[in-house]
């Protein structure tokens, strides 16, 4: 049966499902879904007799006008129950085409404590899926929401998504997650055309509880999304070591819900409430263990052996860049993880309980005065917070220091890594994977990629052979070993593409910290990296001695970083664009200028009235010198191009200063008596205001462009862009599409950021469409969304399949460039 077919009989088979008011069977129609997985807590939200009850549970959004009645255009479509060989399905229409709504969305009403979940799992079967941009899903709990983004790894067929703990952000003020009221599914529109989702085997997926992440809830909104940003650190490191961890928050702890948990990890406990200290400290004189990072309350340091003496700042960059363990570490274990921290906490071991486990070492290996982990038998601190840079390592070691608490934990881990083998190549087995990687276009008998795969099949048999005679930890180190042999035969077996534009986006002006530009171009070299765009200039400050701008505060001995980038890649045959991050200060300006800046209503407002760290594109003043900035970097000898950033405004809340409310009065031809609700989102001048918008930062890229091409004509003009035109350019001002069709730029780079490579093909065949042809479309492809070497291979092959000539890389740093960059050498970039 052809897709246009199974397409024409679905949605026939629905039609008769809401015409007669019962659920109709399409076992022909919609392929049958995969068995539900026996460790997913299935719940009965799917099967439905008619489609009025599962409206009931699984309630659309409508938009009522003035009247009351519902407007079909700005209205999501009820779902449908369906059966598919007798398994319950839900159809969710995303009725984009013809109406005017940014996304569907159903809510569905359930009670769940969730507290020892670690996923959302279920499988969907997508149509026409390039329709939708992406897909929030969200948790419901009190005044507030638990979100995530997903979108499916297949389209026209079925796939499993799962959604860790890890990936989901906070909303407003939650109850926790033991009070789950509701959850919603939210697609977003990428087109005015239908499309379909198919559900099924929807489920929770739950752990012991035995290990506990706990989350601190603050009053304060800023410390709560710190807080939730190393708790979700702390999640990943527990996910990348193979062990899916629960959460429990501050609010709803007590003894008894710790009954059964055997370690707490404290990720952030700054600021600890007394009843929390309370638990914690009575929690632990039971029997319970911890793993904590940096401040505590006395008392709890010092149940952990820990005496506290305060916060200090690195004293000079790179003091605190690894710490590394005291002792040796079980066989191909690392016994160091680096972590580019800028200050610790101040501890030392309380005599005869505490003992150090781990010291601080800096930017060359040397090692500091300072403690990075002591330990007791209560057990452990870390000076500082877990960042999310070189995880895997880094989880490692965390793993290894908790196995002293739990000792089991490497039989909880194991299992997950026996078997996910081969994972990241083939969803379905190890021994699909080896097949895959064999029918690789540069892979043969005797070459290095055979070599690589050969040891890591003889890796993979002594997993197996380990685990079968109960040595749990060596048969983990020996599974460990076989994935790393099998991702560099992967990587060996790729295919070079000649003539390609491979850029990358560096942040550090000075390149890889410790490094000076020569080591750094050189490694960018053996990656097969031919464009850099360097981060030189930030708004209002920048990285070399301008005419325009002062210096960043991080470089006040006044390098000119971007003469040696340019000398260095010169000699690798690298071009270098100056990366203009436009308006936004970036916390690069010193504090005084800042507050300079922020005294001269310089800096955008926020509808709250609140100051925004970014110029305000209305100004003069800040429009001229971002063109002058430009100007500058064009005309600097070496330079290649010039890229714009942030070429847009931080959000839909900027910026409503005096000067945007006079500048769009005058242009509107009368005042605006309601401000800023009159623009806001609801507001009577909405439209109207979203235009202003667009034209202040359209007006910035045709000047810069034309100015640039007057006096520098061989400079390339690039921009940096969000992936979703639609809504850009309603919130943010960037009509990236007017400036391809009006000729200001030479080539774009939308900046599609994902882990699921189809969602990346949606993005650019969406955005090629737009682009029509007029200018090369280099997408950029950002390792910091877990990718790993073979997400950034695949997404690299989607672009060569697209014949879009190139693709650019984020970003140059250190946990990439001797990893993900080195094996992008190996084969698919290799010069």
């Amino acid at each position: 049966m052809n897709k246009l077919y199974k397409v024409l009989l679905t949605n026939f088979l629905c039609a008769l499902t809401i015409v007669f008011g019962c659920v109709i069977s399409v076992e022909s129609a919609v392929p049958v879904p995969p068995r539900a997985s026996s460790e997913i807590r299935q719940l009965e939200i799917l099967a439905f007799d008619t489609p009025r009850d599962a409206s009931k549970v699984w309630v659309e959004q409508v938009i009522r006008g003035a009247d009351s009645l519902p407007v079909a255009k700005e209205s999501t479509a009820p779902v449908i129950p369906m059966k598919v060989n007798g398994i319950p399905v839900l159809k969710l229409p995303c009725n984009f085409k013809n109406t005017v709504m940014p996304r569907a969305v159903w809510d569905c009403q359930v009670e769940l404590d969730m507290t020892k979940a670690t996923a959302v799992v279920f499988d969907v079967y997508s149509e026409n899926i390039s329709a939708v941009s992406f897909i929030h899903f969200y948790f419901r709990s009190g005044k507030g929401w638990f979100y995530s983004e997903w979108y499916p790894g297949k389209e026209a067929d079925w796939c499993r998504v799962r959604i860790p703990r890890s990936s989901f952000n906070t909303e407003g003020v939650t109850d926790g997650w033991s009070k789950i009221e509701a959850f919603r599914m939210s697609p977003w529109v990428a087109k005015r055309e239908d499309a379909t989702l198919y559900v099924a085997n929807f489920g929770i997926e739950y752990s012991d509880g035995s290990v506990m992440i706990l989350t601190h809830a603050y009053d304060d909104i800023r410390e709560q999304k710190q807080s939730d940003v190393y708790t979700q650190t702390l999640h990943q490191l527990f996910e990348t070591a193979g062990l899916p961890v629960p959460a429990i928050s501050s609010k709803e702890l007590s003894s008894k819900k710790l009954a059964d948990v055997s370690l707490l990890i404290l990720p952030y406990a700054a600021n600890m409430d007394s009843n929390t200290e309370s638990i914690i400290l009575s929690y632990v004189k039971n029997g319970g263990k911890l793993l904590a990072s940096f401040s505590l309350p006395p008392a709890v340091a010092e149940i952990l052996g820990v005496k506290q003496s305060g916060y200090i700042q690195q004293s000079y960059p790179g003091e605190f860049s690894s710490f590394r363990l005291t002792t040796a570490p079980a066989p191909n274990m690392p016994n160091e993880a680096k972590q580019s921290s800028w200050g610790i906490m101040k501890g030392t071991p309380v005599k005869n309980r505490g003992r150090i486990d781990a010291w601080w070492y800096d930017l060359n290996g040397k090692k500091t005065a300072y403690p990075a982990i002591i330990s007791s038998e209560n057990g452990a601190w870390f000076s500082h917070v877990y960042l999310k840079d070189f995880m895997t390592d880094k989880a490692k070691l965390v793993l290894d220091v908790a196995s002293g608490y739990i000792p089991n934990i490497y039989k909880k881990t194991h299992s997950n890594h026996l078997g996910k083998l081969g994972g990241s190549i083939s969803d379905i087995s190890w021994y699909d994977a080896v097949e895959k990687l064999r029918r690789l276009p540069a892979f043969s008998s005797g070459n290095k990629a055979d070599t690589a795969l050969k040891s890591a099949i003889a890796y993979e048999k002594q997993a197996r052979i380990n685990n079968e005679k109960g040595d749990l930890k060596a048969s983990h180190e020996a599974a460990m070993l076989a994935e790393q042999r099998l991702l560099l035969a992967y990587s060996l077996a790729q295919q070079s593409v000649p003539n390609e534009f491979r850029a990358t986006w560096c942040h550090p002006p000075e390149g890889i910290k410790g490094w000076d530009w020569d080591k750094t171009a050189m490694h960018l070299k053996k990656a097969g990296i031919n464009n850099l765009f360097l981060n030189v200039q930030h708004g209002a400050t920048v990285s070399y001695p301008s005419k325009y701008a002062p210096l960043d505060r991080s470089n006040p001995d006044g390098h000119d970083y971007l003469t040696e980038a340019i000398t260095a890649c010169a000699k690798q045959n690298i071009r270098v664009h100056v990366w203009l991050t436009t308006f936004a200060l970036h916390g690069h300006a010193t504090p005084e200028y800042e507050a300079q800046l922020r005294k001269n209503g310089r800096l955008q407002v926020r509808y709250d009235g609140s100051y925004e760290p970014s110029l305000c594109p209305s100004l003069e003043i800040n429009f001229n010198l971002q063109k002058n900035l430009a100007l500058e970097a064009a005309t600097w000898k070496g330079v290649s191009g010039v890229h714009l950033d942030y070429i847009r405004y931080p959000s839909a809340t900027t910026c409503f200063c005096k000067e945007c409310r006079r500048k769009f009065e005058k242009t509107l031809g009368k005042p605006v008596e309601q401000w800023p609700e009159a623009v806001a989102k609801l507001g009577k001048y909405r439209q109207e205001w979203a235009q202003f918008k667009r034209d202040n930062i359209s007006q910035l890229v045709q000047e810069v462009y034309q100015s640039i091409k007057k006096t520098a004509p061989d400079c390339e003009v690039s921009a940096a862009v969000f992936y979703n035109l639609q809504i850009c350019r309603e919130d943010v001002g960037q009509d990236w599409a007017l400036w391809v069709h009006n000729g200001w730029l030479d080539f774009i780079c939308p900046m599609n950021y994902t882990e699921n490579a189809v969602h990346f093909k949606s993005m650019l065949n969406n955005q090629l469409t737009e682009i029509k042809g007029k200018v090369p479309c280099y997408p950029g492809i950002g390792l910091h969304k877990n990718l790993g070497v073979v997400g950034a291979i695949r997404q690299i092959e989607v672009t060569r399949e697209a014949q879009t000539g190139g693709m650019v890389i984020y970003a140059v740093y250190p946990e990439y460039i001797d990893s993900i960059y080195t094996q992008l050498g190996l084969g698919i970039f290799k010069n």
